[in-house]
């Protein structure tokens, strides 16, 4: 290899090797968007998850089951429950529709 070929090559990587910083700047940033928190989308993913964790416990052990024992195993669950008994009973009670169906379609499910 002559020294003009070693010039060219050592050229050549040190361009390929600025692109993959950029490169690795780039997906850097990207990766620190993602991370940034939407609160929209995680408050639809938290209202999703409670939903669906109260039709499961409604479903196993009767709708009748009482609210401060789903409030008690939801936090106990570490689900997303609202802060008071009460704020979990308005929830419950707007979403009932939601839970019924839901509990539904897991009864379809299993028969």
């Amino acid at each position: 290899m002559d020294a003009c070929e070693f010039d060219s090559t050592s050229r050549r990587i040190e361009d390929l090797e600025q692109r993959i910083e950029q490169v690795e700047a780039m997906l850097a940033r990207k990766k620190e968007e993602e991370q940034q928190a939407d609160p929209e989308n995680d408050a639809r993913e938290a209202k999703a998850a409670l939903i669906a964790f109260t039709a499961k416990q409604m479903l196993e052990h009767g709708e009748r089951m009482s609210r401060v024992q789903l409030y008690g195993l939801a936090r106990q669950h570490n689900m997303p429950v609202p802060p008071t008994q009460h704020e979990y009973n308005v929830f419950i009670s707007y979403h009932m529709d939601m839970i019924r169906d839901m509990m539904r379609r897991l009864r379809e499910r299993t028969h």
